[in-house]
């Protein structure tokens, strides 16, 4: 994939900040905020060193990460963990997918060739991730699949824009949202977009796109377990 050197820099950071922590506290905290155990309430550094039995750098550096990532929001003046409840993560979703079509119309007018390897790669990571416990593995795949998507249109301010609303809390919420039988309709609709952009076919990309975004409405009551707790 050939995009400027600016969007790179930009869809790095966008792409490493999907990654898992590798700090067992700050993905504990990740998991049980995508699954609503936290009440909305105030946060603070301070308040995060507490309750993980922390000092005041790692309180400072948890709550950076856990801010750039999505997890902690801003309401009248004072932080708070961002809601991502059902209600939030379908209006949130509705806004992606609404980007990410217009991204996959756009698609068929522009020569996809030299990405297709790149994409049927992320394909076979997607697929590589089977079973409810692999759902926030799959997840992130899948995201990392759209990213690269989006990325292709070489538009730095569009893709900026993407990456500001696709943040890390999503993925986890996303995946927080799947039932059992979620993952395998996952990689189904995520190979459909792969194979409709290398049809050029700018239209049925973009309905497999929204329907992967609606995996989370078609399994909503199959028994939702939540993000696995680190």
């Amino acid at each position: 994939m050939t995009i400027n050197l600016e969007l790179e820099s930009f869809y790095r950071e966008a792409s490493e900040g999907l990654l898992p922590s590798r700090d067992p506290k700050i993905e504990r905290m990740k998991c049980q905020i995508a699954n609503c155990e936290l009440a909305i309430e105030p946060v603070n550094p301070t308040k995060l060193a507490k309750m993980n039995d922390e000092g005041e750098e790692w309180g400072n550096a948890a709550f950076a990460t856990l801010r750039a990532n999505g997890f902690i929001d801003h309401h009248s003046g004072h932080f708070t963990w961002t809601r991502l409840d059902n209600e939030s993560r379908v209006r949130e979703f509705e806004i992606l997918a609404a980007i990410e079509a217009v991204v996959l119309l756009r698609s068929q007018r522009l020569d996809m060739e030299p990405l297709v390897p790149s994409l049927e790669k992320q394909i076979e990571l997607i697929r590589s991730q089977t079973g409810r416990a692999h759902a926030l593995e799959t997840c992130v795949q899948a995201q990392m699949l759209l990213l690269m998507l989006v990325a292709s249109m070489n538009a730095t301010e569009l893709f900026r824009e993407y990456a500001s609303l696709a943040k890390s809390s999503w993925v986890y919420a996303w995946s927080a949202s799947l039932g059992a039988n979620a993952i395998e309709a996952m990689c189904s609709r995520a190979a459909d977009i792969v194979k409709a952009v290398t049809n050029h076919d700018g239209l049925a990309a973009a309905r497999a796109v929204t329907a992967l975004r609606g995996v989370h409405l078609d399994t909503q009551c199959e028994g939702k377990s939540g993000v696995p707790l680190a």
